[in-house]
């Protein structure tokens, strides 16, 4: 919390700035920054301050004319059309009490499924955006690895049911497999 003897101390420092004796408020107008000081110092910076301000205004404006998110991506209960052109259709996979496991499965817009129980929502969106580029090997590449990553998921998930020293030497096996393969995963986004 600020005390007043900050604000005090603030409204100074901002009378300094501004070159006034008089109270600063905390509305600040275009006309009080368009002011022209004593100290051409104080000039230069406000003319770079308003060039920084329109210049993010038109590149704001600039980015959200050219690409909608809301007109990118629909969401709705069980599913998520991306452009139009793809749609995720998610699948729950009952695992125990206390988790669900989500699969998701890829369709173009003829309806026709693409790629088939998707274990990760990010690889399925990496796996569109490699559709979208029609770079598609890259999106199989995606696919298998993402497939490779459930099949050490579930192996873990199997060694985990059992107490021997075996199972465990297993889970920690498909443990580290399974982080190895989202690694991999990891850099392909950075590709």
């Amino acid at each position: 919390m600020v005390t007043e003897q900050e604000k005090q101390a603030m409204l100074k420092a901002m009378n300094a700035m501004n070159n006034s004796e008089l109270p600063v408020t905390n509305s600040y107008s275009k006309e009080k920054l368009t002011k022209t000081h004593a100290n051409p110092d104080v000039d230069a910076m406000l003319k770079i301050l308003e060039n920084f301000h329109s210049a993010t205004d038109l590149a704001t404006n600039k980015i959200l004319s050219e690409d909608n998110i809301k007109d990118t991506i629909h969401k709705k209960q069980d599913s998520i059309t991306v452009k139009g052109l793809y749609e995720i259709k998610i699948e729950k996979e009952f695992w125990n009490k206390k988790k669900n496991k989500n699969y998701y499965s890829i369709f173009n817009h003829t309806g026709d499924c693409v790629f088939e129980n998707v274990a990760l929502f990010e690889s399925a969106m990496f796996i569109i955006k490699n559709l979208i580029k029609e770079q598609y090997t890259e999106a199989k590449r995606i696919y298998k690895l993402d497939q490779d990553y459930i099949k050490h998921l579930r192996d873990m998930r199997f060694a985990k049911k059992g107490d021997s020293h075996i199972m465990e030497a297993k889970y920690s096996d498909a443990k580290y497999k399974m982080l190895e393969v989202k690694e991999q995963l990891k850099n392909c986004l950075f590709e």
